[in-house]
């Protein structure tokens, strides 16, 4: 009744739907930790913004940089520089990586973190995981019977996880 997966609202998830921040941190890049906590705990995505293009000018062959970068560039909307980093350095697409999924996240475009997890559902039909933060995804935009038909999958899945999908589920509801 208790749980811990039961004090964790569906809505955390949302919070931190491509688990970036301990991405950033198991890295040990300085430049990722520091686009980690101006977005997620300060929420200066501007500056955030800022630091990552002095970062990236400082050198401009270094992936990482311009990753971060383009994180900041679509958190506050930079489409021109979107483009130009995308086509320079990742053959003019944008690369499904947790600090992208931020930077859709801080500018509020849950439509591109959904289409993100459905990718990578389809190259890993059989994780929970990515199940449960589809479900989160689908749910904080409303979509309530993608979510359950998610979250139904991943209790399929893994039964042994019951207690906490199911409590995803009630927060989802009918």
């Amino acid at each position: 009744a208790g749980s811990k997966a039961q004090k964790r609202s569906f809505f955390d998830i949302t919070d931190d739907i491509v688990t970036a921040k301990q991405d950033i941190f198991a890295n040990e890049e300085e430049t990722e930790e520091k686009l980690s906590i101006l977005f997620n705990e300060l929420g200066q995505k501007e500056d955030a913004y800022n630091y990552f293009r002095y970062a990236y000018e400082l050198d401009t062959r270094f992936d990482q940089s311009a990753l971060a970068l383009l994180s900041g560039a679509i958190a506050v909307g930079d489409t021109a520089l979107i483009q130009e980093i995308s086509e320079k350095h990742f053959g003019g697409s944008i690369p499904d990586e947790p600090l992208i999924l931020l930077g859709y996240q801080v500018a509020g475009n849950l439509e591109a973190i959904v289409a993100s997890w459905e990718r990578r559902l389809e190259e890993s039909p059989q994780d929970v995981d990515i199940l449960i933060r589809l479900g989160a995804s689908y749910h904080a935009l409303g979509k309530r019977t993608l979510a359950r038909e998610a979250l139904l999958s991943a209790l399929q899945l893994a039964p042994e996880r019951k207690e906490e999908i199911e409590a995803y589920l009630k927060e989802v509801g009918e």
